[in-house]
């Protein structure tokens, strides 16, 4: 559990070392991930396969209701007698051959509540496939933000390497100018020459992470080959961070109980169990039924006169001794599983709470670093002009100038992956505190 001093220092943490999140600086796109996030869930297999199992499961109450109808049966025999007892002689004269049919009705007077349990099972079954649904959009929704945020990383590594590439070749522009002139020595541009053929190997390979990136995208998103991703160098779009507010001002134990789509299948999982134990109950009541049949027997078709029949009611007890006591372990091993899910909902609490600390000191420490990097990217923006401007005036040698490019383009990209790790662990953080749509509900949070 965070503490409250805990949450007053990200809140301020957030506030002051994020301005982002008040609309001064533009954050990766966020309107193109909600639209990916959207394609993911709309066509998800298993968001489909899960909403036809939710429906095979309603059907099952349907059966169970015919429980309460009557029950129609028909019965037909044909027997052949070597000799006739009196009773039978009576019955079918001078015919050995014996035809008999008949109708039979049975109707539930009292089931002492084994229907309901069973309807209440599926009820049961039902909040649990909805809350899997909610669980698989939720994975999808965080599945999907992971890779986009490697997309945007690698999106936004290849730009900037290619910007630092151009600028060596500027840097060599000045370097063959001074060479020609005889300022500098042939070494200087070999050097840098060096550099750019390294920074081009940099670039290639960030490119083809680029391509990894989208190809991950593609197969999660279900996108064609024409379909673009935009990516956050094309699009300002800003990160409201009202929801993780809320998150934190809000008790995280009670958020994660009602909200987590794991617990409430884990609370419906504990109520079904339940309820079959209450079915292995009900299983040493006595049935009753009011029951009637209608019959005939004859030695030929058509029948005669001999049609009978009977109605009365039954009652049928099962003695709780030897076979009729297999009840008595299935209450006993429903005991011993309700005693097991009591202990696993315990459990994943458990590690739900610990992975929301988590997520809440990785965020702190995200600030802290976006924070510290700024000030060195101003830092080696500066020390790249005042090494160019030196450099030129013959005062210090290449290698100065191009350590301060290095250091200004790997603190570039230093600062854009802290940011997109930011995204990335607030994606986390939400899907642990039960808030996995978040980014479908940022209209309303903003």
């Amino acid at each position: 559990m965070v503490s409250k001093h805990s949450v007053i220092l990200i809140l301020l943490v957030l506030r002051i070392g994020f301005p982002q999140f008040g609309a001064a600086q533009p954050y990766p796109a966020i309107e193109p991930l909600k639209k990916l996030a959207e394609r993911a869930v709309r066509f998800s297999h298993l968001r489909q396969a899960n909403l036809a199992a939710t429906l095979a499961i309603k059907t099952e109450a349907e059966y169970n209701s015919t429980g309460y109808l009557p029950r129609i049966a028909t019965h037909g025999s044909f027997s052949y007698f070597k000799f006739l007892l009196p009773n039978k002689q009576k019955l079918l004269g001078d015919s050995k051959s014996d035809i008999y049919t008949d109708i039979s009705l049975v109707v539930p007077i009292y089931d002492w509540g084994r229907i309901s349990a069973r309807n209440e099972i599926v009820d049961h079954e039902v909040s649990y496939r909805e809350d899997f649904g909610r669980q698989v959009e939720f994975m999808l929704v965080r599945d999907v933000t992971d890779a986009y945020c490697e997309y945007l990383a690698a999106t936004s590594e290849a730009a900037l390497h290619q910007i630092g590439l151009e600028r060596l070749r500027d840097h060599l522009s000045i370097a063959r100018r001074r060479y020609e002139i005889g300022r500098t020595p042939e070494t200087d541009v070999l050097r840098i020459r060096f550099q750019i053929e390294a920074a081009d190997k940099d670039v290639q390979a960030a490119r083809e992470r680029v391509g990894r990136a989208y190809s991950t995208l593609q197969h999660l998103c279900f996108l064609d080959s024409t379909d673009s991703v935009v990516s956050p160098l094309q699009n300002d779009a800003r990160l409201s961070v009202t929801p993780l507010l809320a998150v934190l001002q809000d008790s995280l134990a009670r958020t994660i109980a009602a909200r987590h789509p794991l617990l409430r299948m884990a609370s419906s999982e504990y109520a079904m169990e339940q309820q079959q134990q209450e079915l292995a109950t009900l299983e040493n009541r006595p049935e009753m039924n009011f029951f009637g049949i209608a019959s005939w027997e004859d030695g030929s078709i058509p029948f005669g006169a001999n049609f009978n029949y009977n109605i009365g009611i039954e009652v049928r007890y099962t003695l709780p001794f030897l076979g009729g006591s297999g009840y008595q372990s299935r209450i006993e091993q429903s005991e011993y599983r309700l005693a097991q899910k009591t202990e696993e909902q315990k459990q994943l609490t458990l590690e739900l709470r610990m992975a929301i600390d988590r997520s809440l000191s990785v965020l702190g420490g995200l600030v802290t670093q976006q924070a510290i990097t700024d000030s060195m990217r101003v830092l080696a923006a500066r020390s790249v002009e005042v090494a160019r401007e030196m450099y030129n005036a013959g005062q210090v040698p290449i290698t100065d100038l191009l350590d301060a490019q290095a250091s200004l383009t790997q603190t570039s990209i230093t600062r854009e992956a802290l940011s997109i790790a930011f995204l990335k662990e607030y994606a986390t953080l939400m899907y642990y505190a039960g808030n996995g749509h978040w980014l479908f509900n940022m209209e309303q949070q903003r």
